[in-house]
């Protein structure tokens, strides 16, 4: 059947800081040549002195998962610091070979991107290239003109199983709990309609992580749910650019108050002590059931 539909120029926005380099190197290699792929939208200034250097080190260090201290302390300064997280993601998936500055068609939208001057940007971006779709990573709340200009068109994606835990640190803040069902329920990742509210849009598709106790750490487990959280959005991205007839339907839920909602301010160091804790003893509480499920 002929069909006159086309897919969608689209668009990567993310982050400058480490973790994000896992997404951007996949984009890159998944996209690169694509007719429609408009580029990557970096959340920061262009005129950070670290770029080259930033490029030269995954260049050099790709696929490595073991760092010397030398190695580890440079990364360190490049990225202003790693979280236990981007350390674990190192250990689990190595260095990627790229970094968001790695590309021609990077656009740097400076670190206000709900600034006028970026609205205007994207203005001229929708009169010029039509239909737009907005695939997003980001720690800021989008502006309600994003999903006015680009008709809705923004999907994102969450390290966390929706909806039963939105915002910041969801994973970590639900592990201060302690309940081992709980986290359970929400150890995965979710990609969504971006809404005017925190991770409460259509959700088009989650996964949950079958045993998150196999992990060593609550690092460990937050990593995992980053890169199942990539990998989603490059598969949802594929399936709409490969059948532009077809358009996803996201599912909202209902009553949205089924989830908690935090906020960067709630994973103070003082929670995040407390979820590493609790994670240990959960770890250890559900080997004991295991055993003696099995008669072990």
């Amino acid at each position: 059947m002929k069909t006159n539909n086309q897919p969608c120029n689209f668009l990567l926005m993310t982050e400058n800081s480490f973790h994000p380099t896992y997404l951007v190197s996949q984009w890159y290699t998944k996209f690169q040549g694509n007719p429609f792929f408009r580029g990557i939208l970096i959340r920061d200034d262009k005129n950070d002195a670290s770029h080259q250097s930033k490029e030269r080190f995954h260049q050099l260090h790709q696929k490595e998962k073991l760092l010397t201290s030398d190695s580890l302390q440079e990364i360190q300064t490049l990225y202003g610091g790693l979280s236990k997280t981007e350390e674990a993601m190192i250990r689990l998936f190595g260095i990627p070979a790229l970094a968001q500055n790695s590309f021609q068609k990077s656009i740097f939208l400076g670190k206000t991107i709900n600034s006028e001057k970026v609205k205007e940007w994207l203005q001229i971006e929708c009169k010029n290239e039509g239909k737009i779709c907005m695939f997003v990573f980001l720690d800021k709340i989008l502006s309600p003109w994003w999903i006015e200009l680009t008709e809705g068109n923004i999907i994102n994606a969450h390290s966390a199983v929706l909806p039963y835990a939105r915002g910041m640190f969801a994973v970590e803040n639900m592990a201060s709990r302690g309940d081992i069902e709980e986290f359970k329920r929400v150890a995965g990742a979710s990609v969504h309609y971006v809404d005017e509210g925190v991770d409460t849009g259509p959700i088009i598709r989650a996964v949950r992580i079958q045993n998150p106790f196999e992990f060593q750490s609550l690092s460990e487990v937050k990593a995992y749910s980053y890169k199942l959280a990539f990998d989603l959005l490059i598969q949802q991205a594929s399936e709409m650019i490969e059948n532009p007839q077809i358009q996803s339907v996201g599912i909202k839920a209902y009553p949205t108050s089924i989830s908690p909602v935090f906020s960067r301010k709630d994973y103070t160091p003082q929670v995040q002590e407390l979820a590493e804790k609790r994670f240990i003893e959960m770890k250890q509480d559900s080997v004991k059931r295991y055993k003696n499920k099995n008669n072990l």
